[in-house]
């Protein structure tokens, strides 16, 4: 989580494409909240390469451990990176 936003959480997901065409559904959570929301964007931060910001918004703050596993897709991926904390520019 980025303090500076308070309870959303952003993450940058490596994909080599730029399609709007995606999806993005949770999967498991440590501490799951009711009213969690989730968005997924097309975005091309710098040193980063083109793929997918996911957003989830959450409705209070989570435990410190806390663990979202998402399943994401995009239209025209050609692969799916490691997801990067959104802590830089461009997303």
């Amino acid at each position: 989580m980025n303090p500076a936003e308070g309870t959303v959480v952003r993450a940058f997901v490596p994909t080599e494409s730029l399609n709007q065409d995606c999806l993005a559904t949770f999967a498991e959570s440590n501490a799951p909240i009711a009213g969690a929301t989730m968005f997924c964007a097309p975005r091309e931060p710098a040193g980063l390469g083109k793929g997918l910001l996911i957003s989830i918004f959450l409705p209070e703050t989570p435990p410190t451990e806390f663990v979202y596993i998402v399943t994401v897709f995009q239209e025209g991926a050609l692969s799916y990176g490691i997801p990067v904390l959104r802590n830089v520019e461009g997303c």
